[in-house]
C-alpha cells in the first residue's frame, strides 16, 4: 500500500500589533504567513483609491510591509499574494480617536474537544 502525503499551503496576513483597529500616527506592520520560503510574495490593499500594493516602495518580497504612520486613509482590506496564491482579506481600520473594539486582525481558532 503506498501512502501519498497531501500538502496544503495556508497563506494569511499577519497583522502586528494583533488588532483589527488601529490609531493614527502608530506603525502597523503586515507579513504573510504560511509560504515557507516561498519568495516574490507581496501584501496588497484595497482602500479607497483602488487596489495597491501595500507601499510603494514593496514590490515583491519576503519581509514585512510596515504602514508608518498610519492614517485613517490606510483603512481597508488587506491580503496576501504569490504567484496565483491569494490569501484572505483582512480589514484594518485606522482611526482618529479611541479604539472602541480590541479584537484580533484574524478570527481565532477554538478547539473542541
Amino acid at each position: 500500500m503506498e501512502v501519498t502525503a497531501l500538502c496544503i499551503t495556508l497563506l494569511f496576513p499577519r497583522v502586528d500589533p494583533n488588532t483589527q483597529q488601529h490609531y493614527e500616527y502608530e506603525s502597523v506592520a503586515l507579513t504573510c504567513e504560511g509560504l515557507h520560503g516561498l519568495h516574490g510574495w507581496r501584501v496588497m490593499r484595497k482602500i479607497k483609491a483602488g487596489v495597491t500594493i501595500c507601499a510603494s516602495h514593496f514590490e515583491m518580497s519576503t519581509g514585512p510591509c510596515t504602514i508608518t504612520p498610519a492614517y485613517s486613509s490606510d483603512s481597508g482590506a488587506y491580503w496576501c499574494e504569490a504567484g496565483e496564491k491569494r490569501s484572505n482579506a483582512v480589514n484594518i481600520t485606522i482611526t482618529a480617536g479611541p479604539v472602541i473594539l480590541e479584537s484580533p486582525a484574524l478570527p481565532v481558532m477554538v478547539e473542541t474537544l
